[in-house]
């Protein structure tokens, strides 16, 4: 899960990811919420927030009252998240795509915002089926994940059809289009799949960014 790299952008004054030093909650989840309300569906706990960074989403469920296990693998970002002491959230250290320690069918909502990203294929998979583990009959997968239309990511690309882009400071993420999205997830039933444009300071560059937000059920 290239720790160097996610230590760096976690311990230095200037971040390349614009979300490290956010503490609102990721757009995603609120489009999650309002589909709950549309379709007067309850969200069943515990979460599990996977690559949870500093906590922006995890506090957003905990302040809920809901149960929330925050999983990453620096100890200064756990260490952070523990030491405001909410009595929702509990720290795992944990280094994906280890067997999440967690009983089968005991999670109500995992959550992967661009967390397995830097995982290879075969790791993946491992982690797809660890996901269909751990969820609860009913439960949701919430994942958000960059596009493959963005420019900027085309221009790291090396060769047209690779679904990899390494960023400047060395984390490498997939990159996914809707299509292939729902059918690597074909264990998990499609809720929806919505796709989010924006402007977004990456490093020095700014610009628009095409992002992937899609929602699976467990039958």
């Amino acid at each position: 899960m290239q720790y160097r790299q996610w230590v760096k952008e976690y311990e230095t004054a200037h971040s390349m990811i614009p979300t490290v030093g956010r503490n609102r909650p990721s757009s995603g989840l609120i489009r999650f919420d309002d589909y709950l309300k549309e379709n007067n569906l309850q969200l069943a706990g515990p979460i599990l927030d996977l690559g949870c960074g500093n906590g922006r989403n995890t506090f957003y469920f905990a302040t809920k009252g809901y149960k929330v296990y925050a999983l990453d693998f620096i100890p200064s970002v756990l260490n952070r998240i523990a030491e405001v002491k909410h009595p929702n959230v509990k720290v795992i250290k944990h280094s994906l795509p280890r067997r999440l320690p967690f009983k089968s069918a005991s999670i109500g909502l995992v959550l992967d915002f661009i967390t397995t990203a830097s995982l290879n294929t075969a790791q993946l998979k491992q982690m797809r089926l660890e996901i269909h583990r751990v969820l609860r009959p009913g439960g949701f997968f919430l994942t958000y994940c960059l596009s493959d239309k963005n420019s900027y990511h085309a221009a790291l690309k090396r060769m047209p059809r690779q679904k990899f882009v390494v960023m400047p400071n060395g984390i490498r993420d997939r990159i996914w289009n809707p299509h292939q999205l729902l059918r690597f997830y074909n264990n998990l039933i499609p809720q929806f799949v919505y796709i989010r444009h924006k402007n977004e300071q990456v490093g020095d560059w700014f610009g628009p960014l095409e992002m992937i937000l899609a929602l699976f059920r467990k039958e």
